[in-house]
């Protein structure tokens, strides 16, 4: 997904807010921008939420529960 410029300063102030890396932050805020629900990611909490994001590690124990429902869903 293409990075928008105005996206920059709301990834600074999130990163601030949050906690969180620039980077992460940005790609968070992409995330949002296009409506996505959920993003893996090894680097960010397990079952973080962002407004309807959904922060997914998929090697934390019991993960692969969950992926595997996501994948299902997606085939459908």
């Amino acid at each position: 997904m293409p990075t928008a410029p105005e996206l920059l300063l709301p990834a600074f102030e999130r990163a601030h807010r949050h906690q969180l890396q620039f980077w992460d932050s940005l790609i968070v805020g992409v995330c949002l921008q296009h409506a996505v629900t959920h993003l893996l990611s090894e680097d960010m909490q397990h079952g973080r939420r962002f407004d309807n994001l959904l922060v997914l590690n998929p090697f934390e124990q019991g993960a692969d529960a969950m992926l595997a429902e996501l994948m299902d869903a997606g085939r459908g």
